[in-house]
Parts: C-alpha cells; sequence; structure tokens
C-alpha cells in the first residue's frame, strides 16, 4: 500500500532524505495503518554511498551491505523494495528513470531476482 508523509518543504526534492524515509519504515504517524517496511533492517544512511544525477536519471550508489541484508528476502519483497525506492526517487521533479549501483558496479542482483543493470522506470502499479 502507498503511504504519504509529511516531510519537511525544504528536504522535498532531496533524494538522500527521501531514501532515508524509506529506510525509517512506517512510522505511526504515516497517512495508512498497517503497513511493513520496505527496506531491509539495518541499512543505514552509511549505506547510500553516493547519489547523483545526470539527465533525468538519477544514480545512486549503496554499498555491498544492501545485498547481505537483503539475503533471503523474496520476490515480491525485492520488487516492493525496488520500486518504492523507484517510485519515490521519480516523485522528483525532472526525474524519470533511476540507476542502481552497488559498491559502484552495475552487476548481480539485489536479493537474487532483480538484475540491477539498466534503469528502472516509474511503476505505480506495484505499489497500489
Amino acid at each position: 500500500s502507498l503511504s504519504k508523509r509529511p516531510i519537511p518543504y525544504y528536504q522535498a526534492n532531496h533524494p538522500r532524505y527521501l531514501i532515508n524515509q524509506l529506510l525509517v519504515g512506517p512510522l505511526n504517524t504515516d497517512d495508512a495503518a498497517g503497513l511493513s517496511p520496505v527496506m531491509p533492517n539495518g541499512l543505514s544512511d552509511a549505506d547510500i554511498l553516493g547519489i547523483s544525477r545526470q539527465g533525468d536519471s538519477l544514480f545512486v550508489n549503496f554499498s555491498k551491505n544492501l545485498k547481505a541484508l537483503a539475503d533471503g528476502m523474496d520476490e515480491s519483497g525485492e520488487r516492493l523494495m525496488v520500486y518504492s525506492l523507484v517510485d519515490t526517487l521519480t516523485a522528483l521533479p525532472g526525474i524519470r528513470r533511476v540507476r542502481f549501483f552497488i559498491n559502484g558496479e552495475q552487476e548481480g542482483t539485489f536479493a537474487g531476482g532483480i538484475d540491477i543493470a539498466g534503469e528502472f522506470l516509474r511503476n505505480e502499479g506495484i505499489i497500489q
């Protein structure tokens, strides 16, 4: 289920802040109840190694800790994690696609099912 959370106006267009909101997980002040976390437990701001923009693409580089913490996540959980990130970040002005890196490389999978190579486009249907 999709949730909206009030955030400070000056943080609304900061990708790192938005990713950190996903890392925090559900709060009792969110507008939807009964939500589950979409990001692996234990992932922190330190695991976001870098974020950059090129045209309408946002590049997000996570540490290899993401793969370690996501190990064992089932395919639907992995898909929800990826598209929660993608749909959150493509809500930013001018961002249409997201490219993920793990430790600076675009090789392998997040948790075994979704290949990180290439770019990800918004998919609202998956989080409805």
